[in-house]
């Protein structure tokens, strides 16, 4: 339906508004790499964190029921341009041959006041 697709924009896009406000490592590249205008020609435009040779190939639930992250610890905190509804959401890992996660976990909040960062 064309007044639907319309309707769907890039929340997370540097272009429409988004930023990367914070992350764990920037070993090899900014996090803000991950929202930038385009698809990456190479490794170098990404974001790729120093490896940590005692992460788990799985991550698992501890014994509270929640994902163990003890060892897991790379993360990246993304502002959205505005309130929306998230219908899909895109991991493009294409220039990570071998060495792209095997998985990761999406988190969102609706934060209200204003952040300073």
């Amino acid at each position: 339906d064309i007044s639907r697709r319309a309707k769907v924009m890039d929340l997370a896009a540097a272009e429409n508004g988004g930023v990367a406000v914070a992350c764990s490592n920037a070993h090899y590249g900014k996090a803000a790499n991950l929202i930038a205008l385009g698809r990456a020609t190479n490794m170098g435009e990404g974001w790729e964190t120093a490896r940590k040779p005692n992460r788990p190939a799985v991550l698992t639930k501890g014994s509270n029921g929640l994902i163990d992250f003890k060892n897991a610890s790379d993360f990246c905190v993304l502002k959205l341009c505005c309130a929306g509804n998230i219908g899909e959401i895109e991991i493009d890992t294409n220039h990570f041959k071998g060495n792209f996660p095997e998985s990761c976990i999406v988190e969102g909040c609706y934060l209200k006041e204003k952040m300073t960062y």
